[in-house]
């Protein structure tokens, strides 16, 4: 037998080790191959005590760690985490640039900020007496022929000041205008909350 340093260490010729199967398989085969070509080796004063040398593995090269990590990347667990962050990213850009300009919930408030909500008018004329809208904010305009009576309420969606102090009421049902007092008759409508 071969000896290898003062401890008794050995290499054992190449011999039939099985290239697959649980551990305990191959360390079977290698101890029994041992010991047979070391029992048959002439000079052997101890052939049942000698060690086999066993190779460290060898480190992983920096190309082959590169390479395993191109490929943990190509998995659909690393598409997916890419993808993942390039979602995540984009969000971020949104909520920044929604911050900086408005979220279109902020620019519809806005805008029915600007818009004036529609009032709620009285008819109640100094007269008495039933009236009908104008087709446009005039006292002498034509009549729609929509008559309204003593203390009948109304929406209003727009004021327009006119001579004499008069206001032109715009109807929001679109029947027309009516005004909320007449030179030769008085008061004739007033805010809800005013009657």
């Amino acid at each position: 037998t071969e000896q290898i340093g003062a401890l008794g260490l050995h290499q054992c010729p190449p011999g039939p080790f099985p290239a697959s199967g649980s551990g305990a398989d191959r360390a079977g085969a290698m101890a029994f191959f041992c010991s047979s070509c070391c029992a048959k080796g002439s000079g052997d004063s101890e052939p049942n005590t000698v060690q086999h040398v066993v190779q460290p593995a060898p480190e992983k090269s920096a190309e082959l760690a590169a390479f395993e990590a191109s490929l943990e990347a190509a998995t659909p667990t690393g598409l997916e985490k890419q993808e993942k962050e390039e979602q995540e990213a984009k969000q971020e850009k949104d909520e920044k640039e929604r911050k900086e300009e408005g979220t279109p919930a902020e620019v519809a408030e806005d805008v029915t900020d600007a818009v004036p909500a529609k009032m709620i008018w009285k008819y109640t004329p100094a007269n008495k007496r039933v009236i009908e809208s104008r087709a446009t904010p005039s006292i002498n305009g034509a009549r729609t022929g929509h008559v309204f009576h003593l203390n009948e309420e109304f929406e209003v969606a727009e004021l327009v000041p006119g001579e004499e102090g008069i206001t032109y009421l715009k109807l929001a049902n679109g029947k027309g205008w009516l005004f909320d007092r007449k030179p030769d008759v008085g008061l004739m409508c007033v805010p809800k909350e005013n009657a």
